[in-house]
């Protein structure tokens, strides 16, 4: 790969909007992108450009605002001393390491759009990591790790969100042994969080409450896969099908809550499914009155 080729690529640089008073909800996106770690939206506002990076898995659904820069693009360089620097922060371990390489490369390749018909090696890898250019792609990525579990940590302190310990049962079986953290939105008990593991979750909010929705979080090396559930069996909380060509409109970018029903036996079927359901761009952070008519 040439180097003088990447250098110039990427000559787009974007730059934190620390306080933004723009009410992006009111307004429509000029593009979308997804990957497994971060959804973007752009938008064009008065001839500036700005992008909402949203951690997927990050609760608080709080993103981080850019806005491109357009001017002396040339002048703003991530250099390797800066990624060294970045190793003195506290908690910068070997998992932390492999967790923010694995996420600049996937930043990599969705901000710049490209892909590759197969898996490189480690020499061809190298040759793209290696270059300046690339290198800001590992400051957004620790920022974003650093960010994410900041905020998970904040979430667990917030005395708006009081913690319950769910002590295992000690009885071994093959499901729900993933330790999880599970975000409760409940109407009559507030927002809370249970820790623990996922089969006694489950039985603990069963049995100890009703009119919630949940979403459980299950974090491995940096990443996280997350698990959304209604309180009602017959409930369904289903996500976005960001990745998913064959998924147009709603379904590809909003969250849908509805009753489960056998909606692949006729279209009567799928359209009652589809009548009673409520579509979200992204879930309330509380239990809200529309829920009442499940």
């Amino acid at each position: 790969m040439n180097k003088d080729w990447f250098d110039n690529y990427f000559k787009e640089q974007w730059v934190t909007v620390e306080d933004c008073d723009i009410d992006f909800e009111k307004l429509e996106p000029i593009s979308t992108a997804n990957s497994l770690h971060v959804f973007e939206e752009r938008y064009e506002i008065n001839g500036n450009q700005y992008r909402l990076l949203y951690a997927i898995g990050d609760t608080s659904n709080t993103p981080t605002i850019e806005i491109l820069n357009k001017n002396d693009m040339d002048k703003l360089k991530f250099t390797p001393e800066m990624i060294n620097d970045l190793k003195n922060v506290k908690g910068f371990d070997a998992e932390r390491i492999e967790a923010v390489e694995v996420l600049a490369w996937q930043l990599f390749q969705d901000i710049t759009g490209i892909s590759f018909k197969r898996k490189l090696t480690p020499e061809e890898k190298k040759s793209v990591t290696d270059i300046e250019a690339y290198q800001q792609y590992r400051v957004k990525a620790e920022k974003l790790y650093a960010k994410r579990l900041a905020k998970r940590e904040k979430a667990l302190q917030n005395k708006k969100y009081p913690v319950i310990d769910v002590p295992a049962s000690g009885k071994p079986t093959w499901m729900g042994g993933a330790y999880v953290l599970c975000f409760v939105y409940s109407k009559y008990k507030g927002n809370f969080v249970l820790k623990g593991y996922l089969k006694e979750v489950k039985e603990y909010l069963k049995k100890n409450y009703t009119h919630y929705f949940y979403n459980m979080s299950l974090w491995h090396h940096g990443n996280n896969r997350d698990i959304w559930g209604f309180w009602k069996e017959d409930m369904g909380i289903f996500e976005p099908h960001r990745d998913s060509k064959m998924h147009k409109g709603k379904s590809r970018w909003n969250f849908q809550v509805r009753p489960y029903t056998k909606w692949h036996e006729s279209d009567e079927e799928y359209e009652k499914g589809e009548e009673q359901s409520l579509w979200f761009k992204r879930m309330p952070k509380q239990w809200i009155p529309e829920f009442d008519n499940f």
